[in-house]
């Protein structure tokens, strides 16, 4: 996964702040990543889906410390992610 800012120069774009946030490899359990949305309100934080782990869980990494936290912790169940107030867990449970 990369993070970054999208520059439209004269109808050309370029993405010249991008950042290595994390990959399937890095993490302690095997799973296939899907990319969601930033956590609100200060967006310091992606969520993703982890595929194939536990069923399907809602996982949350931190840009600066990449801090892996497990939101729904639900086994074999399938989770989707969400993108909600920050108060409340990035996941929208069963379906």
């Amino acid at each position: 996964m990369f993070e970054g800012d999208i520059v439209y120069d004269n109808a050309r774009r370029d993405w010249p702040t991008s950042g290595w946030c994390s990959n399937s490899r890095e993490l302690p359990f095997k799973c296939t990543l899907e990319t969601q949305n930033f956590r609100p309100p200060e967006e310091k934080e992606l969520t993703f889906s982890a595929y194939g782990y536990q069923g399907t869980e809602v996982m949350g990494v931190e840009l600066k410390t990449k801090k892996v936290t497990n939101y729904s912790n639900a086994p074999d169940q399938y989770d989707e992610p969400r993108r909600d107030l920050p108060r409340r867990p990035p996941y929208a449970g069963r379906v």
